[in-house]
């Protein structure tokens, strides 16, 4: 019988370092986004967001020919929530903002990062203010939200907000 060996692991600090250096780094990218209304260019790699996201997988699936790639345009997210979806694809960890967090929570639901939403609802829970509330709220009872559409916030979110603004 064989030993099945030992799996040891490194320091996970220096690796989501290291890989966090590599968003929107154009060495050894392989794929350009033209990001939001700006048009802004944003460098990845192609095959960590395939093997980190089913929608990116769909969306970078195809073969390219030889030659370089033409830029994939993603013009409804906001650069820097498309920046924070791949800060989390790349590190596994995200630095939010209130002040974007909601763009990057419907990023989030458009890419199937259930993960992403999950860390995305605690931090606005965590900082909660009136202006984020009822930013919070006419998204959640937007009828054309990406995040109603896909799926709602959850009843007891909505709850809290409404519960903070005293209703």
């Amino acid at each position: 019988m064989e030993n099945p060996g030992l799996v040891v692991q490194g320091q996970a600090a220096s690796f989501s370092t290291a890989l966090r250096s590599l968003v929107n780094n154009p060495r050894y990218s392989d794929v350009c986004f033209v990001v939001g209304q700006e048009r802004q260019e944003v460098f990845a790699h192609r095959c960590l967001l395939a093997c980190r996201c089913n929608f990116f997988q769909r969306l970078l699936g195809t073969e390219t020919g030889p030659g370089v790639p033409s830029p994939v345009v993603l013009s409804t997210v906001p650069t820097e929530a498309f920046l924070a979806v791949l800060e989390f694809l790349y590190a596994n960890s995200v630095t939010l903002h209130r002040y974007s967090v909601l763009e990057v929570l419907t990023a989030a639901v458009e890419y199937g990062l259930e993960e992403l939403r999950e860390l995305c609802l605690e931090f606005v829970m965590k900082v909660l203010d009136v202006e984020l509330v009822c930013e919070a709220l006419q998204c959640s009872l937007h009828p054309c939200s990406i995040v109603v559409i896909v799926t709602p916030f959850p009843s007891a979110f909505q709850d809290k907000l409404l519960k903070f603004l005293d209703i």
